[in-house]
């Protein structure tokens, strides 16, 4: 058996990486990820490890998105990232923003692909239990990187997106009221 070393790694190129488990220097570079969740899967996932131990304290941080786009943020001080669904490497030099009549689910950037504002969600529909919304200051997928959150489960709801947001994530359609 050979051992295992990252002195020779070579990440994978940047182009559309497909699922699964990656160490970081080795298989992915550091760096922001961006994915969609594909029309025909139940929600894409990803993790953030410290280790391949399979135990709690192993995840650093964990999100999933049911539909829409979803960003992730690779650390060089991960040991290690998994995900569900392929991602792209994300700049915002090579990237285009999102219109704001576009604005359905998943995550968005505040000040590339949302504007700071407020912006109101309709009746929740009736094939979903609840609406969620939150206003994030990293994609680390940790506690500390939730600002506020809220779960609507009737009636229409506001948002407000400050410019001091690093982003924010939507689980039902919203549109702009006024930036």
């Amino acid at each position: 058996m050979t051992a295992f070393s990252t002195e020779t790694a070579t990440p994978v190129e940047d182009d559309d990486i497909s699922s699964g488990a990656y160490i970081v220097g080795f298989d992915i570079a550091p760096g922001l990820y961006r994915g969609e969740v594909p029309e025909d899967a139940n929600g894409c996932s990803w993790e953030r490890l410290s280790s391949f131990r399979g135990d709690r304290d192993s995840t650093i941080g964990s999100d999933t998105t049911w539909k829409g786009q979803y960003y992730l943020e690779v650390f060089d001080s991960d040991y290690a990232v998994t995900f569900t669904c392929p991602v792209t490497a994300f700049s915002t030099e090579t990237a285009t923003p999102v219109e704001d009549d576009d604005i359905k689910l998943g995550a968005y950037i505040v000040g590339f692909d949302i504007a700071p504002g407020l912006y109101r969600g309709e009746e929740v529909p009736e094939d979903v239990y609840a609406c969620t919304w939150q206003r994030l200051s990293s994609f680390r997928g940790d506690r500390d990187s939730v600002i506020g959150r809220d779960a609507i489960v009737e009636g229409h709801y506001y948002i407000e997106v400050l410019d001091s947001d690093y982003a924010v994530k939507f689980t039902c359609p919203v549109a702009v009221v006024d930036k």
